[in-house]
């Protein structure tokens, strides 16, 4: 597995290619368990970036718009990101966090962050709502993605967003 982009922190690898999709890892190097909050968000907005470049360059039909871009990118990189550090093993720098993204020729693109700690109660998300407590950066993945959902006892968060201008 090469590198397709490298930092001193992390690494963007092409993990799988075929006509309908690639399939895409992000990499982190000892160094960025040392790094500061947004220095970790800088790399993570670095991989979205990345995904988006290859995109753009292997399936031609990707959004222009760079609000709908950087929405993306947040909301489907950077927020879960954030969340699984402080939510799932409350930045204890021993467990670590996975972030894979799938592009399909279709225009999805998804992706998986699965961490180590404990999992998603989505269950006290659904009771909080009801009783209209907001939960900010949840809220802001469900409206920016097509589709969510959880695996493993709430450790891996899927989500999904449909790319072609037409459903933006």
């Amino acid at each position: 597995m090469k590198p397709i982009v490298e930092s001193d922190y992390a690494s963007t690898c092409l993990v799988k290619e075929n006509p309908d999709k690639a399939r895409f890892l992000f990499l982190k190097h000892n160094a960025y368990s040392s790094l500061s909050a947004d220095r970790k968000k800088d790399e993570v907005v670095r991989f979205g970036d990345d995904v988006f470049c290859y995109a753009k360059e292997k399936f031609g039909s990707f959004p222009d718009s760079m609000q709908v871009l950087d929405n993306i990118r947040d909301f489907m990189f950077v927020e879960p990101c954030l969340n699984a550090e402080s939510h799932g093993h409350h930045y204890d720098s021993r467990f670590g966090i996975i972030l894979e993204s799938t592009l399909r020729k279709d225009d999805r693109l998804i992706v998986m962050v699965s961490q180590f700690g404990e999992g998603y109660d989505f269950y006290s998300y659904k009771v909080g709502r009801v009783f209209g407590k907001p939960r900010g950066g949840l809220d802001r993945i469900l409206e920016c993605c097509d589709k969510v959902w959880w695996k493993k006892g709430g450790s891996e968060i899927y989500l999904q967003k449909n790319l072609n201008e037409k459903y933006l």
